[in-house]
């Protein structure tokens, strides 16, 4: 390295932390100093043709040669565009490639490679060849078939925006309304407890729930605790609901209770101070109340009440009152539409 300073080799072997790297700016170092390539071998404890590689690397390379540069590996079988038909068709059901199979395998990666390309992977190649492909094993969340899809559920936004400001800014007060069971028959749950202990969760292992109406909007919550999520009930919350606000715009699914023909008289009965927006189907992650149920239903997991449910429906309204179980609140888009029309 006829253009390398000794002082920056020096340098940068002072900075170098041990190992390999550290070895080979020492021999450049004493290459430098004149020493023969006999001496630094027996001085580094190397052959003379490993010390001889080492030199001309860096000599060739500069400094940066004292690192190894990471082996391409064997080439891969594949062209880059059967790559990419490897990507399009794992990214899809393996019953498009004509397996029965419902998910995905490494074996089954190794069988359609080897099908449609004629290249043969061991089960550990195919995995691999996935990992590098961007693909991982995951466990999916599973929905029901009918759920809108996502260009569906982006649509139902927009389309909730521009009524929720409407609405907003006609005086109409913004809920989001649904329906839950809570039964008395507590699972194990985490939480704090004695190290060493042997803890036990008492239950009954009871089928019966009790049913419950909710609706939850910028700050505020009703529940109406009843047996049957009937039209009868919904429209019993509904009426509180107007009560307290007077006009409400009322975010549901598409449950059989929300579109019977009790609320239809029920609505046309209303004037036009209560409008029902239906969620697209089977979308509960777009209504935050169910976040609200989700946290109660944690909040109990672990309790047997002795008193049945009126003590379960009191302990609820409790730890609601207290703030024990946060209030769900609307989503973003929800707030800022209402804030673009004046209310929020």
């Amino acid at each position: 390295m006829p253009d390398v300073p000794l002082s920056d080799l020096h340098g940068a072997f002072r900075r170098e932390k041990p190992g390999k790297s550290r070895d080979r700016l020492q021999a450049a170092v004493q290459r430098k100093k004149g020493r023969g390539v006999d001496a630094i071998a027996a001085q580094l404890g190397r052959a003379q043709g490993t010390i001889s590689n080492w030199l001309r690397r860096l000599h060739d390379r500069g400094p940066e040669g004292r690192h190894d540069r990471k082996s391409p590996g064997r080439p891969c079988r594949l062209s880059r565009e059967q790559l990419e038909a490897v990507v399009r068709d794992v990214g899809r059901e393996p019953a498009d490639s004509g397996f029965e199979r419902g998910n995905w395998t490494a074996g089954l990666v190794a069988a359609h490679v080897r099908n449609r390309f004629g290249v043969r992977y061991h089960r550990s190649g195919a995995l691999a060849l996935a990992h590098r492909l961007g693909f991982s094993v995951r466990l999916p969340r599973t929905v029901h078939h009918k759920t809108a899809s996502e260009e569906e559920e982006q649509q139902y936004v927009a389309r909730t925006v521009g009524a929720i400001r409407e609405a907003a800014a006609a005086g109409f007060e913004v809920v989001c309304m649904d329906a839950a069971g809570f039964e008395n028959s507590p699972s194990s749950n985490r939480g704090l407890r004695i190290r060493g202990g042997r803890d036990v969760v008492r239950t009954n292992f009871s089928k019966g729930a009790t049913k419950a109406i909710g609706a939850v909007g910028d700050g505020a919550c009703h529940i109406r605790f009843c047996d049957r999520t009937d039209s009868d009930n919904v429209i019993a919350l509904l009426e509180t609901l107007r009560r307290c606000h007077g006009r409400v715009f009322v975010i549901c699914d598409n449950a059989r209770a929300h579109k019977s023909r009790k609320i239809n008289v029920y609505l046309d009965g209303a004037g036009g101070d209560v409008v029902l927006w239906y969620l697209p189907p089977y979308t509960p992650q777009q209504n935050p109340i169910e976040m609200l149920w989700r946290e109660i239903k944690r909040a109990i997991a672990g309790r047997y009440f002795e008193g049945g449910f009126e003590q379960m429906k009191w302990s609820i309204v409790r730890m609601l009152s207290d703030g024990q179980v946060r209030i769900a609140r609307l989503f973003g888009y929800m707030l800022d539409a209402m804030r673009d029309a004046g209310q929020g």
